[in-house]
């Protein structure tokens, strides 16, 4: 089953927003290692969730610039834009105390 923003899913909603949101603006995902610190989106670490959105299809790996020997980047799939647009609309109805629980917890 995909999970949504609406699913009681085991996902950290806010991570994922917050990512969803940069990718939407064209921002890439660099993963550098394999490691935890060698994953991240405009210098945010974004690895508790790389999996979760790579697993569903959220991202994709793009080809690699002529510069970039060592790095891999990640882009937004059409899924992944469309999750994006569910997840505003998800937050766009939540409450100022429902927001701060996400940002505090992940979730409602």
């Amino acid at each position: 089953m995909i999970p949504d923003f609406y699913d009681p899913q085991n996902f950290d909603r806010g991570l994922v927003l917050d990512a969803l949101n940069l990718m939407a603006c064209g921002h890439q995902i660099r993963v550098f290692s394999s490691s935890a610190y060698g994953i991240s989106l405009d210098g945010m670490s974004i690895a508790p969730v790389f999996g979760f959105l790579l697993h569903y299809g959220y991202i994709r790996p793009l080809k690699p610039a002529c510069d970039e020997v060592f790095a891999l980047s990640y882009g937004l799939t059409r899924k992944g834009y469309e999750f994006w647009q569910e997840g505003m609309r998800w937050w766009c109805r939540l409450s100022i105390v429902q927001k701060v629980k996400v940002r505090l917890f992940g979730r409602v």
